[in-house]
């Protein structure tokens, strides 16, 4: 901004302008010591808005209202917003931070609350329709105060006749179990049988207390994987949570109880589909021998991916069987 200063000033002359005093030195003049404004430096006109009431664009304005209309409260995980009634997709915050919705429970599951029927088939509460038919009239019992389904170690078991989920991919089994007896090994879920080579995967409860997946990625025993807990961690007269996977992205399958740490191993090659036995079954093994669970189940599920520690918790639910509720 120019200054009109005066064309032959005077040593010592002075010259205002814009409320500013200037001197004139005998070869240039200086400014005197007085406060700069806005007008004096020639922004009088500019307004100094302070920042909650700077306006932004219709454009970004139009995004916000669209995050804002979108979310659907505070959770602090994906678990709770689904439980709180979101779906898949739902926006969140989460400590301050925008989240999507990824995954519930109910997705990518399959999963049965044995013991919600008084008697006759397993409903799969999923709404995928892939109920487990009741083989030879299991009962409901209650015992350690919960109700399951009772299955006698002979022949009482339930069977689905469908080769769901793809066993071959990733996959999450949990239960809750409740045993009366370890004579023998109690298969909790399996598929296929050792005859022919048309084995996929055997879970069990064995008689020492430990917990086994066993699984073989061409259907014969040459190319099985077999990981076994330690011993004495399932004893008989009381609940227990017991969980198998298979994670085909990382090539391992594992097990644990009551919501412990993982016993894995490598496994490469996948699970094998079964030719002639591709039935699920919960409480019954066609191996070598047959073998029958004896004791009551309460839940079974069933996904088609791993869990993640927060859901794993979640299902454990403090050690007791509390009823599984996906919806609230």
């Amino acid at each position: 901004m120019a200054i009109n200063f005066p064309a032959s000033p005077s040593t010592n002359g002075t010259h205002t302008e814009n409320a500013i005093t200037w001197i004139f030195n005998g070869t240039s003049w200086d400014a005197q010591d007085v406060p700069v404004t806005a007008a004096s430096i020639g922004l009088g006109s500019v307004d100094n808005t302070s920042d909650a009431s700077k306006p932004v664009s219709t454009a970004t304005q139009a995004a916000l209202d669209d995050k804002q209309g979108a979310t659907e409260g505070s959770y602090n995980s994906d678990l709770e917003a689904a439980q709180g009634g979101l779906s898949l997709g739902d926006t969140y915050t989460s400590n301050g931070v925008l989240r999507v919705l990824e995954k519930s429970l109910t997705d990518d599951a399959f999963f049965w609350l044995l013991g919600d029927e008084a008697s006759g088939n397993a409903i799969d509460s999923s709404d995928n329709s892939r109920d487990f038919v009741a083989q030879n009239a299991p009962t409901t019992t209650t015992t350690g105060g919960f109700t399951g389904r009772s299955l006698d170690g002979v022949d009482q078991h339930f069977r689905l006749s469908s080769n769901i989920p793809n066993t071959s991919a990733s996959w999450h089994i949990a239960a809750h179990v409740y045993v009366d007896s370890l004579s023998v090994d109690r298969p909790v879920m399996c598929q296929g049988t050792s005859t022919g080579n048309d084995r996929a995967f055997f879970f069990r409860v064995e008689s020492t207390g430990a917990l086994t997946i066993h699984v073989s990625s061409d259907g014969t025993n040459t190319a099985q994987t077999v990981v076994t807990s330690p011993s004495g961690l399932i004893g008989t007269g009381g609940w227990h949570y017991v969980e198998a996977y298979h994670d085909a992205t990382n090539s391992e399958v594992g097990v644990a109880v009551d919501g412990g740490l993982w016993t894995f191993a490598a496994h490469t090659g996948g699970i094998f589909q079964p030719v002639t036995q591709d039935d699920i079954e919960v409480g019954i093994q066609r191996f070598t021998n047959v073998l029958d669970f004896d004791g009551a189940i309460r839940h079974v599920g069933m996904w088609n991916r791993r869990l993640t520690p927060e859901e794993r918790q979640y299902l454990y639910n403090t050690g007791t069987p509390k009823p599984w509720d996906f919806t609230t």
